[in-house]
């Protein structure tokens, strides 16, 4: 894979994942994000539709690969993922505006780059436009952008997005209940001559609950999770457009008042350099116990002998002064 200077890119794919039948090598390109403006790297591949990939790196401190007889020092993972050509239209258009000009399909692509205009599919524009066909036109179709179509293109994504995630969750917590009843089938020898007092204050009956049923609460957080991964792509105005479109505002603000962090309280007295510690009171650290400890603590001991009483040494009696 071929890049912009003296760089080069070896990449392994699947074949059943993006096909390259003709054995020309795919590039390295710029362009600018769509939701950031920002020019970034991106991958065209050399198959028949011609697909923008992105890459994002999960880095590794320690980790290589072993490429025949190589070894790549750089360990780091990268993971590739279409990008729908869709995207760069939202940079073009604004969502509170109604556009009033009828378009054919050269000039409504022109404003793209000529690279998304290869990897775009002209059956895809009604996605975000609306389609006239016109007899005293002829067979040329004219486009008009519609912002209602545009947000609900971008629901559609959300939905699959959120079904994908559901999913994910409800196999993560059932494999996290799997590995939990491994765990408390623990063995050890038990003497039989130890007893151990029933515990009386866990008399009612505990239920389990289903890993696969998720909360309200859970599943709010799901959509607004599958919500911010399309906000990535999409401009800030079309991001708030979104969240409230899909009614997503309100939650999205409560999570960021939620993690917002609290800035220290500084002295006026202390220099900037070096702020005046605030001493914090100090919790009392309470010793947790364990339910066998707290059977234990029931035990009547009359009439038994402290443990350090066979440790000490013999004890002499006082003569009496007669």
């Amino acid at each position: 894979m071929n890049g912009h200077g003296d760089f080069k890119w070896m990449v392994s794919i699947a074949d059943e994942t993006f096909s390259n039948r003709n054995g020309s090598k795919s590039k390295i390109v710029q362009l600018n994000d769509p939701s950031t403006n920002s020019s970034r790297q991106y991958i065209q591949l050399s198959n028949n539709s011609h697909d923008l990939v992105e890459t994002q790196s999960l880095e590794s401190d320690f980790s290589s690969f072993l490429v025949g007889r190589h070894v790549v020092k750089d360990g780091n993972l990268y993971v590739m993922n279409r990008v729908d050509p869709l995207f760069w239209f939202f940079s073009q258009y604004s969502h509170t505006e109604q556009c009033k000009q009828w378009r054919p399909v050269d000039q409504v692509v022109e404003c793209l780059p000529d690279v998304v205009q290869k990897a775009l599919d002209t059956d895809q524009i009604p996605h975000l436009f609306q389609v006239l066909n016109s007899e005293a036109m002829g067979d040329t179709p004219f486009f008009k952008f519609v912002p209602e179509r545009a947000l609900k293109w971008l629901q559609q994504k959300h939905q699959r997005i959120f079904h994908c995630l559901e999913i994910q969750e409800k196999a993560k917590r059932e494999q996290s209940k799997k590995k939990l009843s491994k765990s408390s089938r623990g063995g050890g020898s038990v003497s039989a001559s130890f007893y151990m007092p029933e515990d009386t204050t866990s008399s009612a009956p505990q239920t389990e609950t289903d890993p696969s049923i998720l909360s309200n609460a859970d599943i709010q957080m799901l959509k607004l999770d599958s919500a911010q991964i399309i906000s990535n792509y999409l401009p800030p105005e079309w991001s708030k457009a979104l969240m409230d479109h899909l009614g997503l505002a309100e939650t999205e603000a409560k999570v960021t008042q939620q993690h917002q962090v609290k800035r220290p309280v500084v002295s006026p007295t202390a220099s900037p350099d070096k702020p005046e510690e605030i001493e914090k009171p100090k919790k009392k650290v309470v010793e947790a116990q364990t339910i066998g400890n707290k059977r234990l603590a029931k035990v009547s001991t009359k009439g038994m002998k402290s443990l350090a009483s066979f440790f000490g040494g013999p004890t002499t009696k006082k003569k009496k002064v007669q």
